[in-house]
């Protein structure tokens, strides 16, 4: 999802949980009794497993485009996937601070990243989205502002049951520092500067970086600012703005 367009997300989520248990004997002298033996629930005989080869057939051919497309290179000459660097895992997965040489390469994505869908030729061919599966405008397009004044768990009653909470309030309001800080705009000043002051030193580590993307006089006031931070990731970030500001 981008700050300022229209995007999807497609997720795919496995619950590996077992809500199975097994009795446990304290005071025990004695081997455990062997696992009852099973007969088998079918005679007919189990298929033999696909090889690679014909598991999933290639219908790529020699179309690169999600290569080639990808903001960080993430999907790789051989159609594997680095999820170290995948935009998607950054955003939504990922806990902490991003690295400094992927930041500028989020852009606007704000949640997840939909390019190598957005390129892919079967995903043209797919046609439009049926209306009953359309993305609410609110989260397609969402106040960046919330972000930064809901409490967590004002967040989590507000965005309960969408892929936002995944990320968390203080995930979402990091990302919101980098797409702020991407668009070089001074008039997202006032909301960097809240960011500045947030509880969560992620994001006050992140709108450091921002001050320095954007620039300017006023963002390098706020910068100077921020130099009593007590978190001492945040007083890195912001010397290594500042210094990068003062050349």
């Amino acid at each position: 999802m981008r700050g300022s367009r229209s995007a999807g997300e497609s997720t795919l989520a496995l619950d590996f949980s077992s809500s199975e248990t097994s009795p446990v004997r304290l005071l025990s002298f004695s081997p455990p009794p062997p696992p009852p033996l099973s007969p088998p629930l079918s005679t007919v005989p189990a298929p033999s497993t696909p090889s690679k080869k014909n598991a999933h057939p290639d219908r790529c051919g020699t179309c690169t485009r999600c290569v080639s497309s990808c903001p960080t290179n993430a999907i790789q000459n051989d159609r594997t996937l680095d999820a170290r660097v995948c935009i998607s895992y950054l955003t939504i997965e990922h806990r902490g601070p991003v690295a400094l040489e992927l930041r500028p390469h989020i852009g606007n994505w704000l949640f997840g990243c939909d390019v190598c869908l957005e390129v892919c030729p079967w995903s043209v061919k797919a046609g439009d989205i049926a209306q009953n599966w359309q993305p609410d405008p609110e989260l397609v397009y969402p106040d960046l502002e919330p972000f930064f004044t809901l409490s967590s768990r004002q967040f989590e009653r507000l965005y309960a049951g969408t892929a936002f909470s995944r990320a968390r309030r203080k995930g979402m309001a990091r990302n919101a520092c980098t797409v702020l800080g991407n668009s070089r705009d001074e008039q997202h000043l006032g909301l960097l500067e809240r960011a500045a002051q947030d509880e969560a030193w992620e994001v006050r580590e992140a709108a450091a970086w921002a001050f320095s993307r954007v620039g300017g006089k006023r963002a390098l006031n706020l910068l100077e600012r921020m130099l009593s931070d007590a978190n001492e990731r945040v007083q890195g970030r912001v010397t290594w703005a500042l210094e990068l500001e003062n050349g």
